[in-house]
């Protein structure tokens, strides 16, 4: 069966690396990973966390990527109960991906190096991170595969401990931080775009490139002006609604990441001002194109229905004649023909617009 098996799984577990290639559901398979637009990437990859919250963050999120990864080890596969409700909903509807590390990042030669030389930085703190493990304060990380060499340099340092296998308990800002690394080498490889709902589960203490921070977080912004109404969707109409939508969304991804990359260049000051004149522009501009896809609804009604509705009008007058009746309609018929459905969806921000009229009031 496709969800069989048992298991559980705490708020702050941590998945970090698995190395096997499975699919939900399905035979052991190795699969191939593809490249996409060399401009952008068009998939996000979820940390740090197994389960993707139940939140708008998630359901934005699945509108504007094409595809959306949560990094999760292979006894989930045999076990996928262990996911929550809401994750496993999303995997029965292709909504989310599994992605295993070990299928990436075997290609990074010195991968747990990597990691050692960043936590040796005198920035790393190690010290308050020691005090901070020693007073319980941990994550579990599931790890299968990971490396030994970085393992035992975490225990040695006393910020983890192996516990209930193959569950660590490691100081939670350095579990965060192993995620945020673990994402960003599979990202590079795998061309995603590494996020998290939470910029808490960011360990800002150890020197880190600032752009794509910054970059990320006016991204967020822009989301959270643009469609700051609750989601629920329901999930099956979602899906169909990004089949069908495929070429209207990646539009609007291109026109919301060259905003967030110019925003990103401006100063602090300067990118809020930015920022809210350029939803207040988007805004008038869903809203129009809103108003014309609600017009549309007129565009289907047919010659004959028309002469219908029209016959039903004037039969309450005494002193219309069928010629009337006929150029009413035919008037009317006319009229409608202007609408060219296909051009407003070709509009700058059509996709927002879609988005609003489709799952707004759900």
């Amino acid at each position: 069966m496709l969800w069989d098996g048992e298991g559980w799984r705490r708020d702050n577990d941590i998945v970090c690396v698995a190395w096997y290639t499975h699919r939900i559901g399905g035979k052991r398979t190795k699969r191939v990973i593809t490249p996409t637009l060399k401009y952008m990437t068009n998939k996000l990859l979820y940390f740090p966390y197994i389960d993707i919250p139940k939140s708008n963050w998630t359901v934005n999120s699945i509108l504007y990527w094409d595809k959306v990864g949560i990094i999760v080890p292979p006894s989930y596969i045999e076990k996928p109960k262990q996911y929550r409700d809401f994750t496993i909903d999303l995997l029965k509807t292709d909504l989310i991906e599994q992605i295993f590390p070990g299928e990436y990042i075997w290609r990074v030669q010195k991968f747990d190096q990597g990691f050692i030389n960043l936590v040796d930085q005198p920035k790393f703190n190690l010290k308050s991170r020691q005090r901070d493990f020693a007073d319980g304060i941990r994550s579990r990380i599931h790890v299968q595969k990971f490396g030994e060499e970085l393992l035992h340099h975490l225990v040695e340092l006393k910020i983890a401990k192996r516990k209930d296998w193959p569950w660590f308990h490691v100081e939670t800002r350095t579990a965060n931080l192993i995620m945020l690394y673990l994402a960003t080498v599979v990202s590079k490889v795998g061309e995603f775009t590494p996020a998290t709902d939470d910029l808490g589960n960011l360990d800002t203490s150890v020197s880190q490139k600032g752009f794509s921070m910054k970059l990320n977080k006016t991204r967020q912004k822009l989301f959270n002006n643009l469609m700051p109404y609750p989601i629920e969707p329901n999930l099956t109409k979602l899906r169909k609604f990004k089949d069908k939508h495929y070429e209207e969304l990646r539009s609007f991804r291109i026109l919301i990441e060259q905003t967030s990359y110019e925003l990103t260049k401006f100063s602090k000051a300067e990118r809020k001002e930015s920022l809210n004149l350029k939803v207040a522009e988007i805004n008038d501009k869903r809203d129009k194109i809103l108003s014309e896809l609600n017009q549309g609804k007129f565009g289907q009604i047919t010659f004959g229905t028309i002469c219908g509705v029209a016959g039903a009008i004037v039969s309450f007058g005494q002193d219309n004649k069928p010629l009337a009746l006929f150029s009413l309609a035919n008037a009317l018929y006319s009229a409608f023909q202007g609408y060219d459905k296909q051009a407003t969806l070709t509009k700058d921000y059509s996709y927002l617009a879609l988005v609003d009229k489709n799952f707004k009031l759900e």
